[in-house]
């Protein structure tokens, strides 16, 4: 695993870039049933992937620390003991909230995009999360970000995503919600 985030780190060659692909694919893969403790190594690498500049190291680091998240939702086991370990999963998941917001915004890759709502989809189940999603301006955001805009249908996991994000975020609200133009609406009406 070490090697593999290694070779997904380096500066390579164009003709090399799908086997660095294939590395990230892999550490997601051997990492979807993993428990990510906070502070191990994978998450330090995780997090500094995230809060890095390359984006295929941010989109593979979403999706690890949304399967993680995702992860901790479903342990097997008594109903308490499964919510009390999603809470603590979750909860320290939330830690990276201010890490992943930033990203909410048009310009994002698509993969990236991906990777983020699925990652701050499973962090909206959790109230605790909910409330810090919904004080870091997450509704306004997807809205400027146009997710459901016309250019976005190929990304229908962006979409319902965002749908689910919306949803958990306005359960058990009383919302006054008012009629904004997404950014990318203004700009086709001129």
């Amino acid at each position: 695993m070490e090697k593999l985030a290694d070779l997904a780190e380096q500066s390579i060659e164009e003709d090399s870039a799908g086997l660095q692909a294939s590395a990230l694919r892999i550490i997601v893969n051997l990492n979807t049933e993993r428990d990510l403790m906070e502070g191990d190594d994978l998450w330090k690498r995780m997090q500094s992937w995230l809060e890095g500049s390359r984006d295929d190291l941010k989109g593979t680091a979403l999706l690890i620390f949304g399967n993680a998240t995702r992860k901790g939702q479903s342990i097997e086991g008594q109903a308490q003991r499964r919510e009390l370990m999603a809470d603590t999963a979750a909860q320290k998941m939330g830690a990276l909230i201010p890490s992943a917001v930033p990203l909410l915004k048009s310009t994002t890759p698509d993969t990236v995009q991906h990777g983020l709502l699925g990652f701050l989809r499973n962090l909206s189940v959790l109230e605790s999360n909910r409330q810090a999603l919904f004080e870091a301006g997450v509704i306004d955001l997807l809205v400027e970000m146009g997710v459901w805009t016309s250019e976005r249908d190929r990304m229908g996991s962006v979409q319902g995503g965002a749908i689910v994000i919306l949803k958990n975020l306005c359960r058990g609200r009383e919302l006054r919600l008012t009629q904004q133009k997404s950014r990318a609406d203004v700009s086709r009406s001129r």
